[in-house]
Order: structure tokens, then sequence, then C-alpha cells
């Protein structure tokens, strides 16, 4: 079972990239980490 992907693993390893992407979304670096943190929170 230590084997399986974690979501901590998928969130750490992708925060750049979803912060990058929220930022293009939003314009704003303080709403793109907003929206990565609910998006995350979400899923």
């Amino acid at each position: 079972m230590d084997d399986e992907p974690r979501f901590e693993d998928f969130a750490g390893d992708r925060a750049d990239a979803l912060l990058r992407y929220a930022y293009v979304l939003t314009g704003n670096p303080h709403d793109a980490a907003d929206l990565v943190q609910e998006a995350l929170v979400r899923l």
C-alpha cells in the first residue's frame, strides 16, 4: 500500500504549475493562490 501515489505528493509536485495556470486565469497572484487552494480542498 506504500507504493500508491498520494494526494499530498501530487499537490506538492504540481503546486508551481497549478499556481502558474491559476495566475493565467485570474491575472492576480493572490487570487491565483486562493483558486489553487480552493480547487485542492474540493478535490
